[in-house]
């Protein structure tokens, strides 16, 4: 099998672009969402999930996105930067939208899916236009584009 061969003069492997948002995961696996007390913290949404795996996987990744201008904002950015994924062109909202948060639950012995999903709470924190930025595209091998919201 032949895998894709990064340019390792370009400052980045891959720009992702899409949502950001924060999920709650049950630590009291096995339990429904009444029954459960305990949630751990984590930064989710397909496209932020790609980013952190492939950075894990030492690929050099950037991220196109806006985040609420609070706390949760300020977690998803040290998150990334943690990360090594490139924060330079994630925004923070202007008109007090909101990260998205996730609430999920884990009843099941064989594993937790997406398809436990209980509750989404949504406020989320739009692209604004222009969220495309021509000047990167010299810049990186490859794009990767899900989820993305109203422009």
């Amino acid at each position: 099998m032949k895998y894709i061969e990064f340019d390792s003069d370009k400052k980045l492997d891959l720009i992702l672009l899409g949502r950001v948002a924060i999920d709650f995961n049950p630590v009291d696996y096995y339990k429904t969402l009444a029954e459960s007390s305990v949630f751990k913290k984590y930064v989710g949404g397909s496209p932020a999930n790609i980013a952190v795996g492939l950075s894990r996987l030492n690929k050099k990744c950037g991220f196109i996105s806006r985040v609420s201008d609070d706390r949760f904002g300020d977690y998803v950015l040290e998150y990334f930067r943690k990360g090594g994924i490139d924060t330079s062109h994630i925004g923070r909202c202007e008109h007090g939208e909101k990260t998205g948060l996730t609430v999920t639950e884990a009843v099941s012995s064989m594993g937790c899916s997406r398809a436990g999903i209980s509750w989404i709470a949504w406020n989320g924190a739009p692209l604004q236009q222009p969220c495309w930025y021509p000047a990167m595209d010299a810049r990186m091998t490859c794009r990767h584009f899900t989820q993305l919201m109203r422009l």
